[in-house]
């Protein structure tokens, strides 16, 4: 196991998230954030093509999905100095 506490503490998100999942039903898979609008993209490790519509969804590697999940958090938080949102995020 990684001993990077950013990716220990990734890592059941990303088990849990799995791989790609291209379900018609589930407006996240779609480029246009509603189910049949868009592109059917689809969801993998939990990054959606609602949310990165010019992201290729089924070649991202976890390696790509961690740089993305790294800084959605660090950017979660705005007015926060940065040592502070690791600290709440990552619980340094």
């Amino acid at each position: 196991m990684n001993a990077d506490p950013f990716w220990r503490a990734l890592s059941p998100v990303l088990k849990e998230e799995g791989g790609l999942s291209l379900d018609r039903h589930d407006k996240g898979n779609w480029t246009g954030e509603r189910v049949g609008v868009g592109a059917l993209k689809g969801t993998k490790y939990g990054i959606a093509a609602s949310s990165y519509p010019d992201l290729d969804i089924r070649h991202l590697t976890v390696e790509q999905a961690g740089a993305i999940y790294r800084k959605e958090a660090l950017l979660g938080f705005r007015g926060v100095e940065r040592r502070e949102r690791v600290a709440v995020v990552w619980g340094f």
